[in-house]
């Protein structure tokens, strides 16, 4: 998979206006590996540091807005707001009215939680002006210190290991891939392993 999506941004990163388009439709299939992938080939030289970061984050901006829109098109079937429960929704709509900037921020920081919270943020009916302001805000910090810091150590890869920085690509791509597993793994043990800790006799 990594190779894959790499080649096949490389086919479309020599123009600016395809190659920022390429990128903005593999942000929308994998985020995180079209971040790396986009740094990687404007370390190469391939294509401009500007052209794949606005691809970035028209991608991701447009990928964000459409998990809310999927929560508030979820939130206008009756069935899911019994499920859900009237008194839930209006607690949650509550708590993050207080909290939004931290919520998502932490949400786009931290793998997996994107999609719950940016879904819940659009089914608890958060202001759509906030939401995409805070959206928009958090995707460009990111994404841009993200891609910064691999575009450097892709500009180091390809000065030191010559022809071979390619694999050094598919290597931090295939990390990118699998860390959030990981963690989410290593958190579901975590608290699976709290759960079934006997309570301390008081």
């Amino acid at each position: 998979m990594p190779d894959a999506l790499l080649e096949w941004l490389s086919n479309y990163a020599a123009d600016p206006v395809l190659g920022a388009l390429a990128l903005a439709l593999a942000t929308l299939i994998l985020e995180d590996a079209a971040t790396v992938a986009g740094a990687l080939l404007a370390a190469e030289g391939v294509i401009a540091p500007g052209a794949a970061l606005l691809g970035l984050y028209v991608g991701i901006v447009a990928g964000d807005l459409g998990l809310y829109g999927l929560g508030r098109l979820a939130a206008s079937y009756a069935w899911a707001r019994r499920l859900v429960g009237e008194d839930n929704i209006e607690k949650g709509r509550a708590y993050l009215d207080r909290t939004l900037w931290v919520t998502l921020f932490s949400a786009r920081s931290i793998p997996g939680m994107r999609l719950p919270t940016y879904t819940a943020s659009g089914f608890l009916r958060v202001a759509f002006h906030r939401f995409a302001l805070i959206a928009i805000v958090a995707a460009a910090l990111w994404t841009t210190v993200f891609f910064v810091v691999v575009l450097r150590l892709g500009e180091a890869a390809a000065a030191r290991l010559s022809g071979w920085s390619w694999v050094f690509g598919l290597a931090l791509i295939s990390v990118v891939l699998v860390l959030p597993r990981v963690i989410r793994a290593v958190i579901r043990r975590r608290d699976a392993a709290d759960d079934e800790r006997p309570n301390a006799v008081e």
